[in-house]
């Protein structure tokens, strides 16, 4: 489900230079960065990481789409931010736009088969953008950390964790997951070329 651009709530738009350019962003389908970035550019392509998305850019030209609030957590922590992004491509990439914007709605979401029915899971699993939402809505649950919410869907849906914040259409579109609640944030969106 695309983000619509009328979502758009402040910030530098995108110059229409860049408008018909490829942009490489986060992957796999579903993620709020494909879904914005198809809902703006017409020709996108989807990385592993951020940070492959803006080293194929700086390899290949077009531009990069990032959010400003993207972490990356591996066994030891925090791994990875947006800021780390930013400095490290510096002089190589520069930011082009920055705008607020609505993401696609989110849910907590729990495996019918796990969770308690109408109450928080006791696991989540979740991207670390969404660890405010994982304490809002599930406190105390234990967190496994993926690097994109349909992936937080996919390992709740296969029984890995009870439950999961995720996009609700991504909910939706597995089988045994019910939704206990829905929200729907802004994000930051930064939107890099070549320097």
């Amino acid at each position: 489900m695309p983000i619509a651009e009328s979502s758009v709530r402040l910030g530098i738009p995108v110059p229409e230079r860049y408008r018909q350019a490829p942009v490489t962003t986060l992957g796999p389908a579903g993620t709020d960065a494909e879904s914005l970035a198809s809902s703006l550019f017409p020709d996108v392509r989807l990385a592993g990481t951020f940070r492959e998305a803006m080293a194929a850019t700086c390899r290949d030209g077009g531009c990069a789409l990032v959010p400003a609030g993207y972490v990356h957590r591996d066994a030891d922590g925090v791994a990875e931010t947006w800021a780390d992004l930013h400095f490290g491509f510096l002089g190589r990439l520069r930011m082009v736009a920055l705008w607020e914007q609505e993401t696609k709605t989110m849910c907590l979401a729990v495996n019918s088969r796990l969770g308690p029915g109408n109450g928080p899971p006791a696991t989540l699993t979740i991207h670390p953008s969404t660890l405010a939402f994982a304490h809002l809505y599930a406190p105390g649950a234990a967190l496994s950390f993926v690097r994109a919410k349909p992936l937080a869907a996919q390992a709740a849906a296969a029984g890995e964790t009870a439950g999961c914040i995720a996009s609700i259409d991504v909910v939706n579109g597995l089988s045994g997951l019910s939704v206990l609640e829905e929200f729907t944030p802004t994000m930051v969106w930064c939107l890099y070329a070549v320097a």
